[in-house]
């Protein structure tokens, strides 16, 4: 039996991740942007916009999800200027791009990180209540556990919410 024909693009590939695994960051970049330069090629990431495809957005605005890994640096391209639409960013960080994405959150885990960030509220449920009284919805209530007004609701970013952090990142 013949052996399987050996694919040159695969091997190189191969020998690229094993030489940058050792290296911090900063230098895994530092040589990656050598070798583009030596052989005269444009890296480009291609990834899609905030929220997905047809999002309308287009702009140059930043839109790479995969420059925010921390919520800190969603919150700074942003730029929001109001607390409705830092909740909304960091509802959108906990939902999109947080390395463990959640189809849904709380209010609760958004306070914590708006906490962090310095930006805590005193009501939460009602600053997302805000959100979801926006027309279009930016935010819709998935479920309510308890009958009282301070019972564990979750939430989901729509696609409205979505193209407002577009339009926020488009903006700065």
């Amino acid at each position: 039996m013949a052996a399987p024909k050996k694919d040159p693009e695969h091997e190189a590939i191969g020998k690229v991740i094993e030489a940058l695994a050792d290296l911090e960051p900063e230098s895994q970049a530092r040589a990656l942007r050598y070798a583009a330069e030596r052989y005269g090629v444009t890296v480009g990431a291609k990834k899609p916009a905030l929220g997905g495809g047809g999002n309308g957005g287009g702009g140059d605005g930043g839109g790479d999800p995969g420059e925010y890994e921390e919520v800190g640096d969603l919150v700074a391209a942003t730029e929001p200027q109001t607390d409705e639409d830092r909740a909304l960013v960091v509802a959108y960080w906990l939902q999109e791009l947080r390395p463990e994405k959640q189809p849904t959150f709380t209010g609760q885990q958004v306070n914590k990180e708006l906490k962090n960030l310095g930006h805590g509220t005193d009501d939460i449920t009602d600053l997302i209540a805000r959100l979801v009284d926006t027309r279009p919805q930016q935010v819709l209530q998935t479920k309510k556990a308890g009958t009282t007004r301070q019972a564990r609701k979750t939430y989901k970013v729509t696609a409205a919410g979505k193209r407002r952090v577009q339009e926020l990142l488009d903006a700065s």
